[in-house]
């Protein structure tokens, strides 16, 4: 964020980008959103990064989001190396929920977590990944780490989310509103469809 919006440096990062995009080098811009506030107030470079979209990958707002069971899980959860499909998990317990409460909804940790399960069942010889893996990589050295943040993710934790000095708080904070909003009107629905 310092480089690129710093106003000694700021302006010729954002047109060394409109040249190499000139050239016709492909380049792709990863990180925070807030880091490239700068660069895409030049308008020459906005319309050529969005040509291919500008995408944010924003932690879904629960488990029942539809981006979460209809694209995320299937999509990333759903490939493996292996012959058979993954261990059917135990009565009561559903994926999805399971997923969002080691994953916090974030895109990055679902397939981290994917990676490191697949890696757990190929370890110990299996021909599928089972629920031990899932233990096995929850607690394992590339997901254990990010537990505090998962969890401030979770419960919806502002205060413990602001302890990451990289997350825009006024972006998290917009989150955060409409992810209650959205529970709220999940609650009503399911109230008024006992009622009928």
């Amino acid at each position: 964020t310092r480089v690129l919006g710093a106003e000694v440096l700021g302006k010729e990062f954002v047109v060394t980008f409109l040249r190499l995009l000139n050239c016709g080098i492909p380049l792709v811009l990863v990180g925070n959103p807030v880091a490239f506030t700068n660069i895409l107030t030049f308008s020459q470079d906005l319309r050529r990064f969005s040509c291919a979209g500008v995408f944010n990958f924003a932690p879904v707002f629960d488990a029942q989001d539809p981006e979460w069971t209809a694209e995320l899980v299937p999509g990333i959860w759903g490939w493996t190396l292996f012959d058979r499909p993954d261990e059917a998990l135990p009565k009561g317990e559903d994926l999805n929920e399971l997923l969002y409460e080691r994953t916090g909804g974030v895109a990055d940790f679902l397939t981290r977590y994917r990676r490191e399960s697949i890696v757990m069942a190929i370890r110990r010889g299996a021909e599928f990944v089972g629920r031990q893996d899932m233990d096995s990589a929850w607690t394992g050295p590339s997901m254990k780490p990010l537990h505090g943040l998962i969890d401030a993710l979770v419960r919806n934790d502002m205060e413990a989310l602001s302890q990451f000095t990289d997350w825009p708080v006024a972006y998290m904070q917009a989150w955060s509103a409409e992810r209650i909003c959205r529970a709220k009107q999940r609650r009503t629905a399911a109230s008024a469809t006992a009622a009928a």
